[in-house]
C-alpha cells in the first residue's frame, strides 16, 4: 500500500511539473529581459518561426485596413506600400533587444524615445495560460492603456521545451 502512494505521488509531481514547463520558460524568458541578457532570451526563441509569424499577422492587418477602405486606389496603393515593406521592417524588429522589450513593456519598439521612455515607465499585467497542449500564450498589457495586449505564443519542442514562435502585435 505505501509503495502505491509514493508511486501515485511521484506520477503527481512528475504531472505538476510537466503542467509547468511552460510557465518555467516564460519566467526564465522574462528574467532575462530584466537583465538584458540577450544571449538567454534568445534561447528560448524560434527566430525564422517568430518572423514569419509576424509577417503574417500585420501582413493580415494591413489587408484588412484595405478591405475597410471601400475600394479607394489610395488606400490599396498605401497597403501595397506597406506589403513591400513588411519583411525588412519585421527582420529589423524582431531581434532579441526588441523581444526584452517588448517582454518588459508589453509594446512593440516605436524607435520614438518618447514612446520608448512612456513605456518603461508603464505598468504591465500578464496572462499566462495554454490554448492546446502545444501552445501556452502569455499575454503583455499595460494597465494604464486601451491598446490590445502583446500576445507571445509558445510552441512545445519535443517533450518538456517550449520556445517563443509566434506573435501577435496590436495595430
Amino acid at each position: 500500500m505505501t509503495l502505491k502512494i509514493v508511486a501515485a505521488a511521484l506520477l503527481a509531481m512528475l504531472g505538476i511539473w510537466f503542467y509547468m514547463t511552460p510557465y518555467q520558460a516564460y519566467s526564465a524568458m522574462a528574467k532575462a529581459a530584466e537583465n538584458r541578457d540577450v544571449t538567454t532570451l534568445a534561447n528560448y526563441v524560434n527566430f525564422p518561426a517568430l518572423k514569419e509569424s509576424v509577417k503574417a499577422n500585420l501582413g493580415a492587418k494591413f489587408s484588412a485596413r484595405v478591405a475597410q477602405g471601400d475600394g479607394d486606389p489610395a488606400a490599396a496603393l498605401g497597403a501595397a506600400f506597406a506589403s513591400a515593406l513588411i519583411n525588412p521592417m519585421v527582420e529589423a524588429m524582431i531581434t532579441p533587444d526588441s523581444l526584452t522589450a517588448m517582454i518588459r513593456n508589453g509594446v512593440p519598439p516605436s524607435g520614438d524615445a518618447a514612446g520608448g521612455a512612456a513605456a518603461a515607465e508603464s505598468r504591465t499585467e500578464t496572462i499566462k495560460g495554454y490554448e492546446g497542449f502545444n501552445r501556452f500564450v502569455v499575454e503583455v498589457r499595460q494597465l494604464d492603456s486601451s491598446r490590445e495586449p502583446v500576445v507571445f505564443v509558445f510552441h512545445r519542442e519535443g517533450l518538456v521545451s517550449w520556445r517563443l514562435s509566434a506573435m501577435r502585435l496590436p495595430l
